[in-house]
């Protein structure tokens, strides 16, 4: 194992397009693929050695760090409706209109529902629905 310290962005990348070379060269021995895994802490250069080994490939793309797309900010369009209203709208398509007997999940009581005994949702009867074990 070949230990690499680099000190500059650049130097990191330039290394990495480096070794896409040498493994280019060599890839008509190797029948089977080849992995990589990195690792390190944050801020260790795992994203800029991917760019220069990316780039030593010929892709061209922004190469940005996973961790960097977690904490990014997305744009989501608010909503038309205040909350109660929204919550509403979401209400207006569930199913009351069709009411089943079932048995409770926990207590085994009888109880009526809006889900049919068919499907796989767990009901509980407002006693059950209520306590505290």
């Amino acid at each position: 194992m070949k230990i690499y310290k680099t000190k500059s962005t650049k130097e990191t990348r330039k290394i990495a397009a480096g070794l896409v070379k040498k493994l280019l060269k060599k890839r008509t021995k190797r029948k089977n693929a080849l992995i990589f895994a990195l690792t390190g802490d944050l801020g260790s250069g795992k994203t800029t050695f991917v760019q220069g080994f990316l780039r030593g490939l010929g892709v061209r793309k922004k190469i940005t760090s996973p961790t960097f797309v977690l904490f990014k900010k997305y744009q989501i369009p608010s909503s038309a409706f205040c909350p109660e209203c929204n919550q509403l709208q979401h209400l207006a398509w569930r199913n009351e209109r069709s009411i089943y007997k079932r048995k409770c999940d926990k207590s085994g009581a009888e109880i009526l529902s809006i889900y049919s005994p068919d499907k796989a949702y767990t009901v509980y009867g407002q006693k059950e629905w209520y306590k505290d074990d």
